[in-house]
């Protein structure tokens, strides 16, 4: 049974490949309710549904009711799945390189719906203006007729229901037109995002560490997204010069030609103008796209290297350097959105400022413009201003992201892929398992060769042997016959064969035991049971509890030793079915008796791949003896090919007569919890609270002071704009009464209309820059909160998920947020502004307006519950997409070597299949919303329309086209302002999102119990004395203790080695107080202070520290060293040369600035050990923390670094964590511990000899 890719059940952290879920992964798909919204387009009889979106109703009233799960949502329509899409992409005649091109073909048909559906709207908006001016004429002619009117009294009545039916026509399709183009957006995303992510398993590795992993990640989260605008405003560009034509065609019928082309001249040359302001905003937003890739860099480095930045403490250096990316993207950020500012400003003030030319059009003309030519001229303006002034400018802007967008996205889909044609040349003659190299050299930049004149023939079912120093080429030798190198020159030929691959850097994702081991193939209890015996991981089930391999694994393999994870990687190696072994050095974290089990088991001639090609990295020079082959490699070059020497004779013990036990192996801290490690990220149900609205606009400098800034300019700003209407009107309204031939007073016109331009400016302006200051202060609230929790927050949330709010939930509060919400705030101002006045000429229309606002907000109530959880949901289901991106990445080799690519396909496929049907779903809830809003709406057209017909000779001419004015105004102004606020109200949900990082609870600092720190001297420790007393710790209140009751003295300089089972590197955990101090009993104390009573900067500043998986960051080899550029250059080149890596770096031309890739990745393994072991040389500290850091080095740079522990570090105090036991056997003393118990604490050989 073929197991399917991450399993529903565990939510974000997502469960890969478990086999023993895909029935319960079934039935959750019957389960599911079958789309509704594909029933009702699935015949035209029930169009209804369609139109009054009634097939979301379901949904709205269960969120109501409850709180929403994500197995409540309906299924997709088919025609939504990404697997359908992704099909359609691929089964295109173009190239993924062109894929614009490739997405015009596909989805052209849809795209023409939704431009068809845009028609009725375009009607209906310049339908309108005219009912409205045909209505006020009807008026005006029964006012003013003596004896009876020229036009029939129905007449009356068909205006007043043009104007209603134009209302209630833009309220139906407007929100289709939206919703289908959201859709339509939606797919393109989607298609677009599994072929980005297609292409990123075929790249080749050398192209991908050239343009960095974070490039890759910038994609998905920046450019992708652009698309989810695209389809609703690039139809804007044809509609906004189509409307303004027959505009000005109408005008020019109802005004004249003077005040038409002045009022015209004006409007048009806005639009320029913000053409120009959209080239600048283009200018700056490649400004931003560039630094928040960098930005989003560290941060992805930061979240890597969370357990190096917390050991050396280096939080307050990361902090910096996360900021010295934050503060120019900022300030890009800033300049882009006061040309926003200048936009949103003119967009409010155009309405005036065309109305006064108009006049003043007329007025030159000699000609006085009535009451009714200025406020028709108004509304059809006004009718203009939206797709005119905001939509065309800003579909220009849109555009200009998307096809930057485009770009970068055409420029990824053409990295080079792997070379699979050419190194993978088959040969008839030869048979499967067969490798040949004929004078063949390999290079990673295409350039420099690494791999030289390599010559050799293994045979099917041979065991080879690969040797070398450290840099020598070993693991690069791997890669080449992978197919994951440049091959330069010469000859390579594998013969087709499959591949089994055991990286040095072991692969883990956040899955159970059993899918991390059986990777997507048919689950084989007899296979799996011989395998996991064979690899000694069946003495591990025994401890994990009742769960055994079901047991949660965390990201990277957090909850494993470095030996349990390469002992899961080998037993992945081997339950594959594979023609050719490539295991790079898998025996080097485990203990030696450990290791020549698994090696007979496994490996040997008696193994379970004995009939198997296999090729075995090794510095344990003891399992070359069996090898048909070994492989020497120098500096890139293979020196010697040693045929077999078959020493089995010498092993007349049977090995497998000697007990391996549980002391041996190293179990990981966490496993034997039955509690998963990964948390679920939970939905908060409620609504926003109001205090995050408070955090935008209370933000230094300005505080409080900002907000009640905010709330004065926007009201003045409103008050100016309805007050020179308003004023307007009376002015007219008087000349008319006194049938004066005077103009109104051009000059204070002029000054109300100037006054409405800046301060619309200034207040958008102030409003972006106290909303942007609120988001900073967010940004470093949430950093500094994920740099000081503990690391167990690290440890059970998947890095794609804080990656996710660092990146889109960041992106969404700098850009998304401010834009929409300040348009929704200045769009919902006017429909009130409107009202307002309405309400001061119509008094008898206050009751229909507090019965239309108590609609509103039940409506609202109703809708704002599912709504929101709907967009957390959203949210939580796009971390899973960043998370499978991240670990693909990471384990992009391994994925290729067992061919598993369209498994992972699948599997992004239903990641955002998971991601798209809260947000497809979202939409469909706003616009049922929208919908509703703007047919109560249309009761401000419909009232007042038809009262006027009804009772003619009871209304003022000039008030009724105030009113109507307002009214139709209205309609087209709430559905946007109400569209926008829900916009806004669920991107709070970001807003959120972030601010609950930076409320995580920060590690423990207080000084424990007592709650008092104090000072010691500033030589602290000057001795390196450990001393534990009673020390207990556990991870989890709930948990049983990992170390119980520790007593034990460590002396000054004293070197110990800690080995057994369960608890070694618990001893650094306590040490460093990576742990909470609510789970700790006893104390530890150092040179005769409680290590709890210091504080955590100065304890760890006063440690040192050698991982065991070394990690580097990008920058240069003197970063990596001393961040903190504490030492001198002559100080660095020193504990070099100790190391052994001066001659390395010497002959790089940059010296100790020589670049170091995105984790190391330009050195070996071995090499990236030594960097780390050089870094904690320089430190001189009086106390060494060693967590097996030989596992990656040759047998030789071994047996150095032991005796430089002797030699240059004889006066430190030296803790060393090991997993084979020689790396500690001349030590002073070995620590044992068992069960979290110290089972002996003496000289090595009494120690050993009770093992």
């Amino acid at each position: 049974m073929k197991s399917k890719i991450y399993n529903k059940e565990s939510d974000e952290h997502q469960l890969l490949l478990d086999p023993k879920h895909k029935s319960s992964q079934q039935d959750e798909s019957h389960q599911r309710h079958e789309s509704r919204l594909e029933w009702a387009e699935s015949s035209w009889i029930r169009l209804w549904y369609i139109i009054s979106w009634r097939w979301i109703n379901p949904l709205l009233s269960l969120g109501y009711k409850t709180t929403l799960t994500e197995e409540d949502l309906d299924d997709l329509p088919s025609q939504d799945k990404c697997s359908v899409l992704y099909d359609m992409i691929r089964n295109s005649k173009r190239d993924y390189d062109k894929i614009f091109n490739t997405c015009r073909d596909v989805f052209w048909k849809r795209y023409l719906l939704v431009a068809l559906l845009r028609l009725p709207i375009l009607i209906a908006v310049i339908a309108q203006p005219l009912f409205l001016y045909k209505l006020v004429l009807y008026i005006t002619d029964h006012q003013s007729a003596q004896v009876s009117p020229s036009a029939p009294v129905y007449s009356g009545y068909l205006y007043a229901t043009g104007l209603f039916s134009c209302a209630l026509l833009q309220a139906l399709f407007y929100h289709q037109y939206y919703f289908y183009s959201a859709r339509l957006d939606l797919m393109i995303r989607n298609s677009v995002l599994s072929t980005i992510f297609a292409h990123l398993l075929s790249i080749n590795t050398t192209t991908l560490r050239q343009v960095g992993t974070n490039y890759a990640m910038s994609i998905v989260t920046n450019d992708v997204t652009k698309f989810e605008e695209f389809s609703k405003h690039t139809l804007y560009i044809i509609e906004a010069p189509l409307l303004s034509g027959m505009t000005f065609i109408l005008l020019y019928w109802i005004n004249g030609v003077w005040s038409t082309v002045s009022g015209f001249l004006i409007f048009t040359l806005l639009i320029p103008l913000q053409v120009i302001l959209g080239r600048k905003f283009n200018e700056h937003r490649k400004n931003v796209v560039v630094r928040t890739d960098r930005r989003i860099h560290v941060c992805e480095e930061l979240i890597r290297g969370i357990h190096v930045i917390k050991m050396y403490n280096w939080e307050e250096h990361m902090k910096k350097r996360v900021g010295e990316t934050r503060e120019p993207e900022m300030a890009s950020i800033r300049h882009a959105f006061v040309l926003r500012a200048i936009n949103m400003g003119l967009f409010l003030a155009s309405i005036p400022i065309t109305g006064f030319a108009t006049y003043v059009g007329a007025w030159l003309d000699g000609r006085h413009l009535t009451t009714i030519q200025i406020f028709i001229s108004l509304a059809f303006f006004s009718q203009m201003r939206f797709p005119v002034m905001y939509s065309l400018p800003v579909a220009i802007e849109k555009l200009v992201v998307i096809r930057q967008a485009w770009k970068r996205i055409a420029k990824f889909l053409q990295l080079n892929p792997k070379e699979e044609q050419k190194l993978l040349d088959t040969d008839d003659t030869q048979s499967k398992g067969t490798i040949t190299l004929h004078d063949a050299s390999f290079s990673w930049d295409g350039h420099n060769c690494c791999l030289s004149l390599l010559n050799i023939r293994i045979e099917p079912g041979s065991f080879v042997g690969v040797v070398g120093p450290v840099g020598s080429g070993k693991s690069s030798l791997f890669s080449a016959i992978l197919g994951e190198m440049i091959q330069l020159d010469g000859q390579m030929n594998v013969s087709n064969s499959s591949f089994s691959y055991a990286a040095q850097s072991p692969w883990i994702f956040a899955d159970t035991l059993r899918a991390n081991i059986i990777f997507t193939k048919p689950f084989d209890e007899r296979h799996y049971r011989a395998v996991l015996h064979a690899c000694c991981l069946d003495i591990d089930l025994t401890i994990l509890g009742p769960k055994a391999d079901l047991t949660m694994i965390g990201e990277n393999g957090v909850n494993l030793s470095g030996g349990q994870k390469a002992r899961v990687c080998l037993a992945r190696a081997l339950y594959a079915d594979s023609d050719i072994y490539l295991l790079d050095d898998p025996l080097s974290a485990v203990d030696r008796t450990v290791a020549k089990r698994i090696y007979d088991r496994c490996i040997g001639p008696k193994g379970l791949l004995k009939n198997k090609t296999r090729l075995l990295i090794t510095h344990h020079r003891e399992y070359l003896t069996q090898c048909h082959q070994i492989i020497v490699l120098n500096q890139g070059q293979m020196q010697i090919q040693t045929p077999r020497i078959d020493l089995n004779e010498q092993d007349k013990k049977d090995e497998e007569d000697q007990q391996i036990s549980a002391a041996m192996l190293d179990i990981g801290q966490f496993t034997a919890s039955s509690q998963s490690i990964i948390v679920k990220e939970t939905s908060n149900a409620q609504q926003i609270r109001s205090s995050l609205w408070c955090t935008l606009f209370t933000a230094p400098p300005l505080k409080t002071l900002g907000l009640c800034l905010t709330l004065i300019l926007l009201l003045f700003g409103q008050v100016l704009h309805d007050g020179t209407n308003l004023w307007l009107a009376l002015t007219t309204r008087h000349l008319r009464y006194t049938k004066s031939t005077q103009s109104i007073h051009l000059p204070t016109y002029f000054v109300l209309t100037m006054a409405t331009l800046f301060v619309a400016i200034g207040r958008s302006s102030f409003f972006f820059y106290q909303i942007l200051n609120g988001s900073n202060r967010l940004h470093d609230k949430m950093l500094s909160g994920l740099l000081h929790t503990s690391m167990r927050f690290f440890e059970s949330n998947p890095s794609g998920r804080i990656l996710n709010r660092m990146s889109k939930d960041q992106q969404v509060v700098d850009e998304t947020l401010p834009e929409v919400l300040f348009d929704a705030v200045q769009s919902l101002l006017l429909p009130i502004g409107f009202i307002c006045i309405i309400l001061i000429i119509n008094l008898w229309m206050i009751p229909l307006v507090i019965f239309l606002v108590i609609l509103f907000w039940i409506c609202f109530q109703y809708y704002i519950r599912t709504s929101q959880q709907l967009k957390r949901m959203e949210s939580m289901a796009r971390s899973p997409i960043y998370g499978l991106f991240t670990s693909s990445v990471k384990g992009l080799a391994t994925i290729r070597a067992f061919k598993v690519e369209n498994d992972l396909i699948k599997s992004i496929a239903s990641l955002i299949d998971d991601n798209t049907r809260p947000f497809l779903y979202l939409s469909g809830t706003t616009r049922w919303f929208t919908c509703r809003m703007d047919l109560l709406a249309t009761c401000f057209v419909l009232f007042p329309a038809f009262a006027a017909v009804i009772a003619p000779n009871r209304v003022d001419a000039t008030f009724l086209t105030l009113t109507l004015f307002y009214s139709i105004n209205i309609t087209a102004r709430l559905q946007h302002a109400i569209r926008q606020s829900a916009d806004a109200y669920n991107y709070m949900t970001s807003v959120e999102r972030i601010d609950e990082y930076g409320d995580l609870p920060p590690e423990e600092d207080n000084g424990g119990e007592s709650g008092r720190l104090i000072e010691t001297s500033t030589d602290w420790p000057s001795r390196g004395e450990i001393r534990f007393h009673n020390y207990s710790l556990r991870y989890q209140s709930n948990e049983e203790a990992t170390l119980k009751s520790l007593n034990l003295v460590i002396n000054s300089a004293e070197k110990v080695g800690i080995i057994g089972r369960a608890g070694k590197s618990s001893v650094f955990q306590g040490l460093l107080r990576l742990v909470n101090r609510s789970c700790i009993d006893g104390e530890i104390l150092i040179d005769d202070v409680d290590i709890g009573r210091v504080t955590l900067k100065h304890l760890r500043s006063r440690i040192s520290v050698i991982p065991q998986n070394p990690l580097l960051f990008s920058g240069t080899l003197r970063f990596n060293m001393d961040p903190l550029e504490l030492y001198t250059d002559e100080q660095c080149w020193k504990v070099l040369e100790i190391v052994r890596l001066k001659e390395t770096v010497s002959n790089h031309p940059q010296g100790l600035h020589m670049p170091i890739a995105e984790s190391g990745h330009n050195l070996s393994s071995g090499q990236c050990q030594l960097v780390c072991v050089s870094r904690a040389l320089l430190r001189q500290s009086r106390i060494l923390l060693i967590d097996e850091a030989t596992a990656n080095v040759d047998h030789e740079t071994d047996e150095f670094l032991q005796t430089l522990i002797v030699d240059e570090i004889k006066d430190r105090t030296v803790l060393t964590i090991a997993h084979r036991l020689n790396t500690v056997a001349n030590n002073d003393r070995l620590l044992l511990l068992n069960d979290g118990k110290v089972v002996d604490f003496d000289v090595p050989d009494k120690v050993l000899s009770h093992l």
